[in-house]
């Protein structure tokens, strides 16, 4: 089993628990959120997860 990602911010995959991938993500400086893919080969097949990661909460303050 492999998992590749297709960008930087999705790292760290971790094969060590049966039958599951963990990975480690990047926080989101961003006002917007961010997809990037995930590939998970096992011999010929291959499976592709979407990841979408919540944006950056702007601080809004108000006066009255």
């Amino acid at each position: 089993v492999e998992a590749t990602a297709n960008v930087e911010w999705i790292h760290s995959f971790d094969y060590s628990n049966s039958n599951k991938i963990s990975f480690k993500t990047d926080t989101n400086l961003l006002f917007e959120e961010r997809v990037g893919t995930i590939t998970v080969t096992y011999g010929e097949v291959n499976d592709t997860v979407t990841v979408t990661q919540s944006c950056r909460q702007q601080n809004r303050s108000h006066k009255g």
